[in-house]
């Protein structure tokens, strides 16, 4: 019977170990997509040709010109902002997935906000 106590013993510890290694290697992950997103979108100020963005990030993997689509699959809800912006989105390959969100002008075609989100 302590045989078979020490067995299972030592199956939880095994067990509690490869848990706290795979939420440690999660938060890791996390923790450098955030600091890798956080560098892209830092390296495109307000004014960026969006000809410079797709050379840094390639092409978009989608983009939305109407406002109400701005509005609804970005993070800005300013009514005024949408309306003049065109929105593109970018993926960051992961894990984790990350979207960085590019925000020009439609005219000018320059960057007036880069954010991120995840997916």
């Amino acid at each position: 019977m302590a045989r078979i106590a020490k067995i299972i013993a030592k199956l939880v510890a095994v067990v509690v170990v490869l848990a706290a290694l795979l939420v440690g290697g999660i938060e890791f992950m996390s923790w450098r997509a955030s600091r890798d997103v956080k560098r892209i979108v830092a390296g495109l100020p307000r004014g960026t040709p969006y000809a410079e963005v797709v050379a840094k990030l390639g092409e978009p993997s989608v983009s939305y010109s109407k406002p109400e689509e701005v509005a609804h699959y970005g993070t800005q809800k300013d009514p005024q902002f949408v309306e003049s912006a065109v929105l593109h989105k970018f993926v960051r390959r992961g894990p984790p997935y990350v979207w960085v969100l590019i925000y020009t002008d439609r005219e000018s075609k320059a960057v007036l906000l880069a954010d991120w989100e995840t997916m």
